[in-house]
């Protein structure tokens, strides 16, 4: 078995397992194509200042998918996309930028968390 063939298992294991790291992460493109793929969430909503220590109140939310799971083209800049946190809670949010990793088979999405009414 191939070393990239290895790495996609493994990715398939920790990214979207749902008994380890996988959540649910909607896509959705500027076609209005729409698809559910698991990956690694993060929301956060406490930083810290490097400069002073001081906690500054900003929310930050990216996700990690394998990009071989994604069918309907490859993320961009505001494209849509919905995460749940582990409450259950569901965010509405957009792509602020993506950093496609294809020697790894990943792709990180920073997002912009879209305001509720």
């Amino acid at each position: 078995m191939s070393l990239i063939q290895r790495s996609e298992e493994f990715l398939e294991r920790s990214l979207e397992d749902p008994e380890a790291f996988g959540w649910t992460v909607t896509l959705k493109n500027p076609f209005g194509e729409s698809q559910v793929v698991f990956g690694q969430v993060r929301h956060i909503n406490m930083l810290i200042d490097i400069d002073t220590g001081a906690d500054v109140q900003q929310e930050q939310a990216s996700a990690t998918v394998r990009i071989s799971t994604i069918t309907i083209g490859e993320p961009q800049k505001n494209w849509l996309v919905a995460i749940t946190d582990t409450a259950g809670n569901e965010y509405d949010c957009y792509v602020v930028e993506a950093f496609p990793d294809r020697t790894l088979g990943i792709i990180v999405l920073k997002l912009g968390l879209l305001e509720t009414p």
